[in-house]
């Protein structure tokens, strides 16, 4: 664990206390910060959570107070459920407002037919993974 610690901080840009600590290695397509601990990739801010304070609840995201991908600095980083982080992404304008069920159901299949997967357009959604996969396989309605 000690080496993939100091791995993981040689790849940081730290700042000041309060400034973001920037990812200078490898990202994912979504712009977050991608790390490798005993060949499985973990999102680097998640990494950053995990030695800082301990290991993330099941169903528990991290999310950042800055909104800045690419940031790992511990007192950047918040833990929420997938709802805390839309709710949160909406509060500071990243988000489109609340949708109806008809523009929700829209919104999966304009997702969807860019190549976005179910599970991807549920975090964005805010909804259950099965839940989008049953409405755009036709198996649901809403």
């Amino acid at each position: 664990m000690k080496d993939s610690y100091n791995r993981f901080w040689s790849k940081v840009a730290v700042g000041g206390d309060d400034d973001c600590w920037n990812w200078t290695g490898c990202l994912d397509r979504h712009g977050y910060g991608k790390f490798s601990v005993n060949n499985k990739d973990i999102s680097s801010h998640r990494f950053s959570w995990t030695i800082t304070n301990g290991a993330i609840p099941a169903g528990l995201c991290v999310c950042h107070v800055c909104d800045n991908r690419k940031c790992v600095n511990p007192k950047h980083l918040f833990l929420g459920t997938v709802k805390d982080n839309n709710l949160d992404a909406l509060r500071k304008g990243r988000a489109s407002v609340t949708l109806t069920p008809d523009e929700t159901i829209k919104q999966m299949r304009k997702l969807h037919e860019k190549g976005i997967g179910y599970l991807r357009i549920a975090h964005i959604l805010g909804l259950s993974r099965s839940t989008v996969q049953s409405i755009l396989t036709g198996r649901r309605r809403q």
